[in-house]
């Protein structure tokens, strides 16, 4: 008897540069579909908050430069995932 294998590749998003200055790019691979990017500050207080279609790998470039510098995490809620990385911003 065969079993199903879970065929379905790992969800993964990284910024770079990061540290970022003015402007960072966001990668992410195996999230296709609507997502919701979110930045939030260190202090759990949404800074912005942007939806954008994915390919199954795809890049978008953020501008961060009116940002204060500091660290923020940044919530990518996908159709099927939800990652959470750490951005760093320094001017």
């Amino acid at each position: 008897m065969r079993t199903a294998q879970n065929t379905k590749k790992p969800t993964s998003a990284w910024f770079a540069p990061n540290p970022a200055g003015n402007v960072t790019t966001l990668h992410v691979r195996n999230m296709p579909g609507k997502a919701t990017v979110e930045l939030v500050d260190l202090n759990g207080h949404p800074v912005r908050s942007q939806a954008y279609y994915f390919e199954s790998e795809d890049k978008v470039a953020i501008i961060v430069s009116d940002l204060d510098a500091g660290s923020y995490f940044v919530r990518i809620q996908g159709e099927d995932a939800l990652l959470v990385r750490k951005l760093v911003i320094q001017h």
